[in-house]
Parts: C-alpha cells; sequence; structure tokens
C-alpha cells in the first residue's frame, strides 16, 4: 500500500493531530501496528525511489522470460518507478500473510496432510482477497486519523516489482530462486 503527503492537518482524538514534525520513525510504527493488529504476519515500511532492479526485470522480460505471460509486460514503465502510480507517494508499506490454513500447518507427507501436491497458498481462500480486505482496514485507519492522505492498495496485480519493495521494507530476501525469503516463513 503506497502512502502519500497529506493536504491538510488532522484533528483527532485518538492520536495527536498529524504534524509533519512528528517522528517518522513513531509514525512508521504506528502503522505497521495497524498492519499487524489487521491480521498481517509481519510489516515494513520502505522510502520510494526509483527501482533498483527494474533494468534487470526489462531485460528478463526481452528475453522472453516470462514465458508468454503478457501481463508481465503491460506497464513496463510504471515497474520502473512506482511513484507513477501514485506521484504523492512517499513511502510504501509491505506486509507478509500466512497463508497456510491453520489445520494445514503440520508437516507435509504427515498422514494429516489431507491436500498433497497442492501449494500451500492454493489451499486457502484467495490470498489477494484477504489481503486487499485487510490492507483496507488500515487504509481506512491512517485517512481516519491523517485526513487528505492519499493512498492506494496494491496485491500482487499492480504493475510493481513487490518483491523488490518488500525486501527494501525488511520483510526478508531475494533468494536465487527470485522468492522472497524470511527465516521464520
Amino acid at each position: 500500500m503506497f502512502t502519500g503527503v497529506p493536504r491538510k492537518p488532522a484533528e483527532s482524538t485518538a492520536r495527536p493531530p498529524y504534524n509533519r514534525r512528528m517522528s517518522r520513525r513513531a509514525d512508521a510504527a504506528w502503522v505497521k501496528e495497524l498492519a499487524l493488529a489487521a491480521g498481517f504476519s509481519r510489516a515494513g515500511i520502505a522510502t520510494l525511489a526509483a527501482s533498483t532492479t527494474g533494468k534487470a526485470y526489462a531485460r528478463w522480460i526481452g528475453e522472453g522470460g516470462h514465458a508468454g505471460m503478457e501481463y508481465l509486460s503491460r506497464h513496463a514503465e510504471l515497474r520502473q518507478d512506482p511513484r507513477t502510480l501514485l506521484p504523492a507517494a512517499r513511502s510504501v508499506l509491505c506486509v507478509a500473510l500466512d497463508y497456510a490454513p491453520q489445520a494445514d500447518r503440520l508437516e507435509t507427507g504427515s498422514p494429516s496432510d489431507f491436500w498433497p501436491g497442492v501449494a500451500r497458498y492454493a489451499r486457502g481462500q484467495d490470498y489477494h482477497d484477504s489481503m486487499r480486505e485487510r490492507l483496507g482496514k488500515v487504509k481506512v485507519a491512517i485517512e481516519t486519523e491523517v485526513p487528505g492522505v492519499e493512498a492506494r492498495i496494491c496485491v500482487d496485480t499492480a504493475p510493481i516489482l513487490e518483491r523488490e519493495w518488500a525486501a527494501r521494507a525488511g520483510l526478508g530476501a531475494v533468494g536465487k530462486n527470485t522468492n522472497l525469503l524470511h527465516p521464520d516463513a
């Protein structure tokens, strides 16, 4: 989810009125708390800038690495700098959600593994819907406390290089397999 600079100060009893001189660290901690309270496993914030992996992505597309999945080649220019999606954006909130259903957290191959051969992300509710709903709650809370703020919810269907931003936000590291890896996941 991208967040931008508010257009006007807020008045609220739940939190001191928004003040540009507030501690960026305190604001970041508050937003991460909102995300965790919404049910995300991890949350981090990164300052937006031009992508450092955009050129490699464009080269990969040019070489046909996307194997005909044309949606990956659409909006290539937007992937170079996420600020093109929301020009007022200054930071991005990145979140992680453990998507394996509780009943499915047993060792794969155990007698209770009733989903053999099916990837864990495909076993439960569509994560796009679940994440969008939870991010919506975070967005409403931010907009309530900081009226005039601009925000956009992006689940991995928006033209951004989400792994790069998640790594910058401290949610893990991009492995040789190109997946975002976290030791607790």
